[in-house]
């Protein structure tokens, strides 16, 4: 199974990371255009942190398909 833990926006997401430590992800799944911190900014901090954990970008409008 998974857990997964959510975030409203890419600098919330980042604080969470930051807070949780870099050993609490095994993955990050974040939309490419958020408000506060858009996923690339939010891959870029992500890969200062835990630089081994995988980060995959999506665009929020293909789940419109």
């Amino acid at each position: 199974g998974a857990l997964f833990t959510g975030a409203e926006n890419g600098k919330l997401a980042m604080e969470r990371v930051r807070v949780d430590g870099p050993n609490a992800y095994e993955v990050v799944l974040t939309d490419i255009q958020m408000p506060e911190m858009d996923g690339y900014e939010t891959a870029r901090q992500c890969r200062k942190i835990p630089p081994e954990v995988p980060v995959i970008g999506v665009p929020g409008a293909m789940f419109l398909l």
